[in-house]
């Protein structure tokens, strides 16, 4: 699996307007049509595009969104911005100020993460899924402060703020 047949399934499951346990059912029906070795590397991307988007910037942009933002509530708002699929992940990254145009407060999803792993479990007899030895380091850029979250993200404060 690359990157391009991850975004296709998760685009997959955008199907109509789906509250996040839709998608959830069809993340889990379309992972269950793959082996093994392909939820794997399917949670692998998974990992390696939350990675991608573990930056301040992002971070700031779901403390404004969230009304502040935990470690957990900051992974939650990652898992939701992939959820939302290529496009709108590939803008947030570029611009955090792009989730204006679409994102709603208490923009979190926890439960996509483990549907991979659940199907990995049903598939394999009750086995677990081998977890990946990716590197993780700080957030990427540079650190703010709650006063210069205005300043930083002016859209975003002004809708969310």
């Amino acid at each position: 699996m690359n990157e391009q047949e991850f975004w296709a399934i998760i685009e997959g499951t955008k199907v109509g307007d789906l509250e996040q346990d839709g998608q959830e059912t069809n993340l889990h029906s379309l992972l269950s049509e793959l082996s093994l070795t392909e939820i794997v590397a399917f949670d692998r991307i998974f990992d390696e595009l939350r990675q991608r988007s573990y930056s301040w910037d992002l971070w700031g942009a779901a403390y404004i969104l969230n009304g502040g933002c935990s470690d957990d509530g900051f992974e939650y708002f990652q898992r939701a911005l992939i959820a939302e699929g290529r496009e709108k992940y590939e803008r947030a990254l570029a611009d955090p100020e792009s989730l204006v145009e679409w994102a709603e407060p208490d923009f979190e999803f926890e439960g996509i993460y483990y549907v991979a792993s659940d199907v990995y479990k049903e598939k394999s007899g009750g086995e677990a899924m081998p977890r990946h030895n990716l590197e993780w380091t700080g957030p990427s850029g540079e650190t703010w402060d709650e006063a210069e979250l205005e300043t930083r993200f002016p859209k975003l404060t002004e809708r969310f703020g």
